[in-house]
C-alpha cells in the first residue's frame, strides 16, 4: 500500500444546529418526505437516493441496513471502528448536535475514524468488494461517477473525491488510482466550504509526493 496517509484535524466548533430535527424518526418517515420525480432529467445532489438505496437493501436482504453494511463492507474491509452507533463519550470528542442520528440513516449515519475510512478507500482501490476497478466506473456525466464520488483530473492525475458535513462535523476523502493512495480528513467544524477542504488535502498530497 503506497502513499497511505491518515490525518485527523481538530478545530474550534462553531454554532450547532443547521438542521433543526432533534427527535428520532423511522425509515418510513424519511421515505415519506421524498418528493416524486418531476420528470426533469438533471444532476442535483440529494440525500434522498441514499435513503432509498438503504431501504431497498434492507428489504432485499431481510436485514437491517446497518447489518448489511457490517456484513458487506465493514467486515471485509476490516473497519472495526465503524458503526451506526454513537461511541461513548470516553472514546470520542462530541460537540452538541441538533440532528438525531436516525435522520441521516443511509445518507451519512456512520461514525468512523480516519484510519477506517482509509481502509474503505483501499478496499475500493484494490477491488476487495469485487465491483471492478475504480478507473472503469462510469464517468460519462461530467464530475459524477456511477458509485457516488466526484471524479476529475488534476495535473494529469485521475482522482475520486467526496466530502460531507453534518452540524459541527466535516469529512473529506480523495483516492488516487495511479499509485493506490488515499487521503482522509476528519474535522469538527462544518462551514460547507468543500473547496477549502480539498485545498488542504491537495496540500497534503504535495507533501506526500515531495517525500518520496
Amino acid at each position: 500500500m503506497r502513499g497511505y496517509l491518515v490525518i485527523l484535524v481538530a478545530a474550534a466548533g462553531g454554532a450547532c444546529g443547521q438542521n433543526e430535527r432533534p427527535t428520532a424518526t423511522t425509515v418510513e418517515t424519511l421515505l415519506s418526505l421524498i418528493q416524486p420525480w418531476d420528470g426533469v432529467r438533471r444532476y442535483q445532489y440529494s440525500n434522498s437516493p441514499a435513503i432509498l438505496s438503504g431501504a431497498a437493501l434492507q428489504k432485499v436482504n431481510g436485514l437491517r441496513y446497518e447489518d448489511v453494511v457490517q456484513r458487506d463492507i465493514f467486515g471485509p474491509a476490516g473497519m472495526s471502528r465503524s458503526s451506526f452507533v454513537l461511541p461513548p463519550a470516553s472514546e470520542s470528542f462530541q460537540l452538541p448536535s441538533a440532528t438525531h442520528p436516525s435522520w441521516v440513516y443511509a445518507a451519512g449515519g456512520v461514525t468512523s475514524t480516519a484510519a477506517d475510512m482509509n481502509r474503505f478507500n483501499q478496499a475500493l482501490l484494490s477491488n476487495l468488494f469485487r465491483i471492478g476497478a475504480v478507473e472503469s466506473f462510469d464517468r460519462s456525466a461530467t464530475g459524477v461517477t456511477s458509485f457516488g464520488m466526484g471524479s476529475g483530473v488534476s495535473d494529469g492525475e485521475l482522482r475520486f473525491t467526496h466530502a460531507g458535513g453534518l452540524d459541527n462535523y466535516s469529512s473529506g476523502s480523495i483516492m488516487f488510482p495511479a499509485d493506490r493512495s488515499s487521503i482522509v480528513v476528519l474535522c469538527n467544524f462544518n462551514n460547507n466550504n468543500t473547496g477549502a477542504l480539498f485545498q488542504v488535502m491537495a496540500g497534503i498530497r504535495s507533501i506526500m509526493l515531495a517525500s518520496k
